[in-house]
């Protein structure tokens, strides 16, 4: 199963909610949201390039574009299990920083559970 979990700094999280198949504001005004992918921090980690890719934009940045970040994460790089190059404490100290930087600058972080797997193999894939 997929997981998704979403951050929104205090103000936003209290005037967003889901109401059928839309998301509104306090207002019952629909919220579209528009993101982009911050990919890299799903693989990097397995393979010892830190966690997310040098060119990703600053949150400043981003902010001018958009109003959501979506961040694929490793479980195995999250629980630092399965000899992943940068795992447990450090990667997820860095998934944090990187997020409450976007959450700074307004955002909403969408956190995607996007690789895992079980046994003693490392998540890949």
């Amino acid at each position: 199963m997929k997981l998704l979990f979403i951050a929104l700094s205090l103000t936003i999280a209290a005037s967003l909610r889901v109401i059928g198949n839309r998301l509104v504001d306090d207002f019952n005004n629909t919220v579209k949201l528009t993101g982009v992918n911050i990919p890299g921090s799903e693989l990097n980690c397995v393979l010892g390039e830190g966690v997310f890719s040098r060119s990703v934009p600053s949150a400043e940045e981003l902010a001018e574009r958009y109003n959501a970040v979506r961040i694929p994460l490793n479980e195995h790089c999250w629980l630092g299990i399965n000899q992943v190059a940068i795992g447990g404490e450090a990667y997820r100290a860095e998934v944090e920083r990187f997020v409450d930087s976007m959450l700074d600058q307004g955002l909403i972080v969408v956190l995607d559970l996007l690789w895992s797997l079980k046994g003693p193999a490392q998540a890949r894939f």
